[in-house]
């Protein structure tokens, strides 16, 4: 009995907390939320809704949101390994990873907001905020099934007698049907983005996530079928029929908002400055993104540590793009300049190469009409945080425009964060028409071509595509290669990859591989003594894990595509099990 009490405990309390880093008010529900002063009016669910909205990625001090996130593949390394793709996590002895807090908070908005007696007037706009819960919850369910697989689902506030309490863990697919559900009930309540409230959801917002989740376990469940991994019932099939669907209704705007491929007609700028804007409500690309605004409080650092500090890409990426004429540097017709000089590599490759990372006269610092500080070589030779450990250095998301001073002082950056754009869009929808078998060259067209056309890159032709001896999948067709590179270039450092390679099952990308970084050139770097305070591999690469991980990151496969339960998590619920390959 007292073992049952203290599970009843812990996990009421794990369920009843609400958000705790909220902007908005009413962070506790339990209390000021349930007086009958509330829940009464439209703007009542307005007010309690907004809260979920900053528990989305963000850009903040020393996180850099999104492009973050690629630091943990790879696309780009930090300065120190990161421990899942070494091999290093452990199970944790107490706590709860699984952390439904959110979860309960939206469970009890839809649950008080389902109640409210709404005018008729206002029905369409409290369905809407009902919309945006339903999204919220997806969202968070989403976030927990990219760690952990399938997990208990809860839709309903509990007590502390709710058998619920002790689920145990559902199937994958099950969660992810609730997921596509709570989804096709958000699309039904939210606005048109051409009708929706400026800075929030919209159904075509529902549709794009829809097509994220539908696309992920679709091919999670067909290349992790008959593993450990798997779901009990494979349907990689009907998901990937799913994400087709809802990238098509956002393609052919069934909702009435055309998107395209945003371009200015610059193809060596327009890639670069897509990402740099502090406002992008006009943009024909972007289907959601957040404003910040230094003035009142929500600046950040984006401009100021981003390209000196954090992680920066790999040769692995950086040998990923094509040559201009559409070859790979293996096999690119003459095109290809080598990498014995760390800036030749950028010559006659794919323009948006040069526009994710710095290249020798980059601008970094403009103030009005001079330039002050233009990018010389990669900065492995500095210290700390200004060091980059592969010798590129990242600038995606930058701009060398330094009139407000966003270099130098804290919190002064106001640089938008994009989370869905019409580019993932496509990508996804050709990526599921190929794994599908039934992609035609008017589906690459209408996806990775238009795609290319921003930057004037040649068309990718699927009768006629140039064999790369170096192909990350040499067992998979080769339009599959190109569907997965053209990703893999157009999303870099989006925060894509290490979830791509999951869904992949693409261990053999990780597991035992070295990243490592420019050729190194003693003249470039004569502070620098190879073996000392320089490490490179046999053909002469940086390689910054050299000491630390001497055998390549030690990803192990038996385990390590999910995250494993707290000790504490699996006492207390003796229903719930431990993901595959964590044992003691």
């Amino acid at each position: 009995m007292k073992l049952i009490k203290h599970i009843i405990i812990f996990l009421a309390i794990s369920f009843f907390l609400s958000c705790n880093d909220s902007d908005y008010l009413l962070r506790t529900p339990e209390t000021n939320i349930t007086e009958p002063s509330f829940w009464k009016t439209t703007n009542d669910l307005k007010i309690f809704v907004n809260q979920f909205y900053n528990t989305l990625p963000k850009i903040g001090g020393y996180d850099q949101g999104l492009y973050d996130d690629d630091g943990r593949s790879d696309n780009m390394i930090y300065e120190n390994y990161d421990i899942r793709l070494a091999g290093l996590t452990t199970i944790p002895n107490t706590g709860s990873v699984l952390n439904y807090s959110n979860i309960r908070s939206v469970n009890y908005f839809l649950e008080k907001g389902s109640q409210l007696d709404i005018l008729d007037i206002e029905k369409d706009q409290a369905n809407a905020y009902l919309g945006e819960g339903y999204f919220f919850r997806a969202w968070y369910y989403f976030d927990l099934l990219l760690k952990y697989g399938g997990v208990p689902w809860i839709d309903k506030v509990l007590t502390t007698s709710s058998p619920e309490l002790f689920s145990p863990r559902e199937d994958r697919s099950v969660i992810v049907d609730y997921i596509l559900k709570d989804l096709d009930t958000a699309i039904s309540y939210l606005r048109p983005a051409v009708d929706a409230e400026t800075d929030r959801l919209s159904k075509e917002v529902a549709l794009a996530l829809k097509s994220r989740v539908a696309l992920f376990e679709g091919t999670w469940e067909k290349y992790h079928n008959n593993t450990p991994f798997a779901a009990k019932t494979s349907n990689s099939q009907k998901y990937l029929q799913i994400a087709l669907e809802a990238s098509n209704d956002i393609i052919v705007g069934k909702y009435g908002k055309i998107y395209s491929i945003h371009t200015t007609g610059d193809p060596d700028q327009d890639y670069f400055n897509l990402f740099n804007q502090d406002d992008l409500s006009s943009n024909s690309e972007i289907i959601f993104w957040a404003k910040y605004r230094f003035e009142l409080g929500t600046g950040h650092n984006l401009q100021r540590y981003t390209g000196i500090t954090y992680p920066h890409p790999t040769k692995s990426l950086i040998d990923s793009y094509l040559c201009v004429n559409g070859h790979p540097i293996s096999n690119s017709n003459g095109l290809y300049q080598g990498d014995d000089l760390p800036f030749d590599i950028y010559e006659n490759r794919d323009p948006r190469l040069k526009q994710i990372t710095f290249v020798k006269g980059d601008p970094r610092t403009i103030e009005g009409n001079d330039t002050l500080v233009t990018f010389e070589k990669g900065t492995i030779h500095l210290s700390g945080n200004l060091r980059s450990p592969t010798g590129f250095n990242f600038k995606k998301g930058l701009t060398p425009n330094n009139n407000s001073g966003c270099q130098q002082v804290d919190f002064t950056s106001n640089t938008a964060i994009i989370y869905f754009r019409y580019a993932e869009i496509l990508l996804n929808y050709v990526e599921a028409k190929a794994e599908l078998g039934t992609l035609t060259q008017a589906d690459v067209d209408l996806t990775i071509n238009k795609i290319r056309d921003r930057v004037n890159m040649a068309h990718l032709n699927i009768s006629n595509i140039v064999n790369d001896p170096n192909w990350d999948f040499p067992e998979l067709s080769p339009v599959m290669n190109e569907i997965r590179r053209e990703r893999r270039n157009e999303l870099a450092c989006e925060g894509f990859r290490l979830n791509d390679i999951l869904r992949w099952r693409a261990h053999h990308l990780i597991s035992g591989q070295k990243p490592l970084g420019i050729k190194f050139d003693q003249s470039m770097y004569p502070e620098l003594t190879p073996g000392v305070n320089i490490h490179l591999s046999s053909d002469g690469y940086v390689d910054p894990y050299a000491i630390s991980l001497p055998n390549g990151w030690g990803f192990k496969p038996d385990r390590d595509y999910l995250l494993p339960l707290s000790k504490e998590e699996l006492t207390l619920n003796p229903n719930l099990v431990q993901n595959p390959g964590w044992i003691e």
